[in-house]
């Protein structure tokens, strides 16, 4: 794994947890 890829993969998975906290938080 490069680390330009695993950096994408840090950011999509900040990305998904902070979506569902910000679902979690509305309904």
């Amino acid at each position: 794994m490069t680390e330009a890829q695993s950096a994408i993969d840090e950011v999509a998975r900040m990305a998904t947890s902070l979506h569902s906290s910000v679902a979690k938080f509305r309904y």
